[in-house]
């Protein structure tokens, strides 16, 4: 789906997604990640058998944009309404009271 909104920071940026994803999947998508165009994910640094169980977010891998550095990023969620991101900068993930 593709839909469009007024630019006003990258978290509040995300968070329109995030609320976009849920009026379009719901609780039918479980999880839902963010990986930014400029990214790589390192293959064999998320197994799909640790979505299940206690945790709210994942690390995974990313090369970044100069394909020579990596940093690990818990930037994928279990996908819930409510779930926001703050900060225009760095932004860092808000959960709903109930996660």
């Amino acid at each position: 789906a593709t839909f469009s909104f007024d630019y006003d920071g990258l978290g509040r940026a995300r968070t329109k997604c995030l609320d976009r994803a849920w009026e379009e999947f719901g609780g039918w998508a479980t999880h839902v990640m963010f990986v930014d165009p400029d990214w790589r994910p390192v293959e064999g640094t998320l197994n799909k058998g640790e979505l299940v169980g206690e945790y709210t977010n994942y690390f995974f891998t990313i090369f970044d944009r100069n394909g020579k550095t990596s940093r690990s990023l818990d930037w994928l969620v279990i996908h819930e309404p409510s779930l926001s991101m703050k900060y225009n900068w760095h932004e860092q993930w808000s959960y709903p009271p109930t996660s």
